[in-house]
């Protein structure tokens, strides 16, 4: 286990695995994150949302939010916010403070590109968006798990 408590979080391993290395079951999580979010299953999620007639705007809002966390801030959902505050002062015991002239520009630069790469990501979601509430045929979309969730609903009236 794990003797720093500061580690125990969404994102650290805190315990070994019997079979795989912190290297391997770190890759297998970030590898959930990317496949859950990959471009192809994105638009699927856009896809059912009309479909079920939820907004798409919706549904990018969350993606954005939930994936753009992780993606961009490499942290948890439940651990992001819209803006991460970092102070220089404030460090975990036995960790040095660092130097104004170095943590400033070093943050500014961080944020910088973490937000342009955000922008980018979500200018890609925002197009892709409209290309699904444009597509004419796109509330009678249908796929395995909306059929599961169809014959549930009608089983159940």
């Amino acid at each position: 286990m794990e003797p720093d408590m500061n580690r125990y979080d969404l994102e650290h391993i805190c315990t070994k695995h019997p079979k795989m290395s912190a290297e391997e079951w770190h890759g297998i999580y970030d590898r959930a994150w990317n496949l859950y979010y990959s471009p192809k299953h994105v638009e699927t999620l856009l896809r059912r949302a009309r479909a079920s007639g939820i907004k798409p705007s919706r549904v990018a809002y969350a993606i954005l939010c939930y994936y753009g966390s992780y993606r961009f801030e490499r942290l948890h959902p439940l651990q992001c916010g819209l803006i991460r505050r970092k102070v220089r002062t404030t460090r975990r015991p036995g960790f040095p403070i660092e130097n104004p002239l170095l943590f400033y520009p070093k943050h500014v630069w961080d944020m910088c590109t973490k937000y342009a790469s955000l922008g980018a990501y979500y200018l890609w979601l925002e197009r892709l968006r409209g290309r699904v509430e444009r597509d004419p045929k796109g509330a009678q979309y249908m796929d395995a798990a909306l059929r599961v969730e169809a014959r549930a609903t009608s089983q159940a009236a």
